[in-house]
């Protein structure tokens, strides 16, 4: 990955907050964030296709909603293509930083099927999720986009 921004830094208050978010099922927080992350798209990445983090078919179904997906409520201006899929694995939350860097080679992600010839409309491509802990999710995703030529990836986050 080639860049990384996050609107705030991560601490007590935003551990907090985004765990309302993402496992109380707290989403209207999203209409708070996803202001604040598009201004900085359009300061620092307009142009670039955005990728939402995906989450696992089953993740979704227990959380009822993608807390990346919501973040990009309201972006006009904006090509969103939602062009990773993500297979179930154990939840990155629940494990220390060392596992975490040590499992960056068991990647979840990969190209949907029917978008594999994506990377004729990709040369930038931008990350969004809602942190950035060890980065092992968000270096994933841009692995894989990196393979099949986007030249440029960068994220997007909440916190940091």
């Amino acid at each position: 990955m080639d860049k990384n921004i996050s609107v705030y830094q991560y601490n007590l208050f935003m551990k907090e907050t985004l765990a309302s978010y993402k496992y109380r099922g707290d989403a209207v927080i999203a209409e708070f964030f996803a202001p604040k992350l598009y201004d900085l798209y359009m300061k620092h990445f307009r142009g670039y296709v955005v990728i939402p983090i995906p989450l696992s078919p089953q993740r979704l179904i227990e959380r009822g909603f993608n807390q990346s997906e919501l973040l990009l409520t309201g972006w006009k201006n904006a090509t969103i293509h939602p062009v990773l899929q993500r297979k179930e694995r154990e939840k990155q939350s629940k494990k220390s930083r060392r596992l975490r860097l040590a499992s960056f080679d068991d990647n979840p992600f990969s190209i949907k099927k029917e978008l594999n010839n994506i990377s004729q409309k990709l040369n930038k491509a931008i990350l969004i999720d809602d942190i950035y802990t060890t980065g092992t999710t968000l270096r994933q995703a841009a692995y894989v986009l990196k393979q099949i030529g986007v030249e440029e990836v960068v994220s997007l986050t909440i916190a940091r």
